[in-house]
């Protein structure tokens, strides 16, 4: 069975580890640096339980030991973050990036072309509280579909966990319409200091948003 690392410890790479840890698998999180490692060393913690998910550096990480790998980075911090576990990834390897975003995934394409790009939409509510503590706070879904290099057949074992995961033969155009939707909410609930469901509540606001979507 071949082995999934993890690369980003935040609120869903933690909650993808967990997850596969409970199925019975044994993901590896990988950490940015080995700080960060330690005190992660004690475990996950999901809505008040700890599971002891194996946690590396990537100074751990043995040459070519990486065929697949779910990045859960955010999007601008892709290239730097790969850049750090370059050695560790398999010529003939699969990046995942369970991201938002799009731009990352050709330039990872770009700068590793032997390997096999995807790239992954989820909707599961989960919240970090602290470090390596999180709270999966609802229940969703997730849809991965590969956009660059040769094909291959994704590890079982990423369909084959608690949480909802399914193949998805033409991701782009879901792609285009996550953004979409970021493009709507992202900057009115900065501007205006809210949460994404209240844009739907005040009137002001909501016309604002109507009008950013027929742009859109």
């Amino acid at each position: 069975m071949a082995s999934i690392h993890i690369l980003g410890a935040g609120a869903l790479g933690s909650l993808f580890a967990v997850s596969l840890f409970k199925s019975g698998m044994a993901p590896c999180l990988i950490a940015r640096d080995p700080e960060r490692a330690a005190q992660l060393q004690q475990g996950i913690k999901c809505d008040g339980v700890i599971y002891p998910v194996d946690v590396v550096d990537p100074y751990q990480l043995s040459p070519q030991s990486i065929s697949c790998l779910l990045l859960c980075t955010k999007a601008h911090d892709s290239m730097s973050a790969l850049t750090h576990i370059a050695h560790a990834l398999s010529p003939q390897g699969q990046i995942i990036c369970l991201q938002n975003g799009i731009g990352q995934q050709v330039a990872i394409a770009e700068r590793w072309p032997t390997l096999s790009i995807y790239a992954a939409l989820c909707t599961e509510g989960v919240t970090r509280t602290g470090t390596g503590d999180i709270i999966h706070a609802g229940a969703g879904h997730t849809d991965i579909g590969q956009l660059f290099g040769p094909p291959h057949t994704l590890p079982d074992a990423l369909f084959s966990h608690s949480l909802q995961v399914y193949a998805c033969d033409n991701i782009s155009p879901l792609l285009w319409r996550k953004l979409a939707i970021n493009v709507a909410i992202n900057g009115l609930t900065v501007k205006y200091d809210c949460r994404n469901g209240e844009l739907l509540q005040r009137v002001d606001v909501y016309n604002e948003l109507k009008g950013i979507v027929d742009e859109i």
